[in-house]
């Protein structure tokens, strides 16, 4: 029963969603050290989302037509 325990343990990932409004380096590596995972990118915002990727975060829409 432990042996199960612990390898469901490995397998369990935690996802911190923070609304995005900015994308300077100040802002993403506080975000970073917070724990931050993903972004929700808001409509009204304009973020370069290359930034938000070369930091490793994944980013979340309200809106398909962001991304076109």
């Amino acid at each position: 029963m432990d042996i199960q325990k612990s390898k469901m343990n490995n397998n369990i990932s935690f996802l911190r969603i923070r609304p995005c409004d900015n994308d300077n380096e100040i802002y993403l590596n506080s975000r970073k050290k917070e724990g931050t995972s993903t972004f929700l990118l808001k409509s009204d915002v304009s973020v370069n989302t290359d930034n938000l990727y070369k930091k490793e975060f994944q980013t979340v829409s309200k809106d398909i037509h962001l991304y076109q």
